[in-house]
């Protein structure tokens, strides 16, 4: 409630904005379309990097380009901000100590993308159900060869990190292909009715291993945070069904790529599928661009026509 009281405050009056992103990013452009400038701002100035910050004074700040430090360096010259929103689901690329520590109001994203990730994991199953990697390669040798595909009805998926994110992919599985759910939360008690009706189990940290090794496709939707970073590393992967596929539309660095790639080529895994990465735009001398049996996205999953529309309204 006080949250809410703090926002409807705020938004009492036309805001001073600071937008984090030159005004040729696609998000300040939607901005000016959207004339929200004129609508609800009483100034909006852009705020880039390779630039000295103006002296002037901001009750919002807009990411559409983060970074810890960059955020940092904000909040300490403009001490009269109250409310930062994040274009964005996750936190981790704005959350520093001293914004942990402020009394600013933080806002984000959040739900405005599942139901496309979803989409996405959805193309990841069939993908692999359907001994896809075997025919692309077979296409590009110019190669007829009838071939064995599997059901994507009934698997079992495991969700490691059930928000809100995890609900909706396991709302719309459940809907495409009557998957057999395993969510693992930490804190179950948060959670909905409607988000534990939708999952066959939830599943508690402590039985990772299990949804692992019960699970055709893991799911992994984690935030990044010091104990997720390299959460699925080999010890992990090798948990997991010689058949198994691990799909991250979480955060990059919760995944060790070093091991992916070794649990990729060793056939520990049967194939992966990413939209995010530890590094990012991926360098040119990543493993992963030549591994046969994985599918990259260059973080574009949630990239929906409609993306600024959603994250905006």
């Amino acid at each position: 409630s006080m949250l809410k009281k703090g926002i409807k405050e705020i938004l009492g009056r036309k805001l001073r904005v600071g937008v984090m992103g030159s005004a040729d990013h696609i998000a300040c452009q939607f901005l000016r379309e959207k004339e929200f400038d004129k609508k609800y701002f009483e100034s909006c100035t852009y705020l880039t990097k390779d630039k000295d910050l103006p002296n002037t004074e901001f009750d919002h700040i807009f990411v559409a380009e983060g970074g810890p430090d960059w955020m940092e360096k904000i909040i300490n010259k403009y001490q009269g901000v109250q409310w930062i929103h994040s274009s964005m689901a996750g936190l981790d690329w704005i959350l520093n100590p001293t914004l942990v520590k402020s009394d600013i109001v933080v806002t984000n994203a959040k739900g405005a993308y599942s139901e496309s990730l979803a989409e996405f994991v959805l193309y990841g199953i069939l993908h692999f159900s359907k001994n896809m990697p075997v025919f692309n390669k077979q296409k590009q040798q110019h190669l007829w060869k009838k071939g064995i595909v599997d059901w994507a009805r009934g698997k079992t998926v495991g969700i490691v990190g059930y928000g809100n994110i995890g609900y909706h992919t396991a709302k719309f599985l459940k809907q495409c292909i009557k998957a057999n759910i395993l969510a693992l939360n930490r804190d179950p008690n948060h959670l909905t009715a409607e988000a534990k009706s939708v999952v066959d189990e939830i599943v508690p940290p402590e039985q990772i291993n299990r949804l692992l090794s019960e699970s055709d496709f893991v799911i992994g939707i984690l935030p990044l945070t010091p104990s997720t970073r390299n959460f699925f590393d080999m010890e992990k992967f090798k948990q997991m069904k010689k058949t198994g596929v691990f799909i991250n539309i979480g955060r990059g660095p919760t995944a060790k790529e070093d091991d992916l790639v070794e649990a990729l080529n060793s056939e520990v895994l049967a194939g992966a599928c990413l939209d995010v990465f530890a590094t990012e735009p991926l360098p040119e001398s990543s493993k992963l661009w030549d591994i046969e049996n994985l599918i990259m996205c260059p973080h574009s999953a949630d990239y929906t026509t409609d993306y600024w529309d959603l994250c905006m309204n």
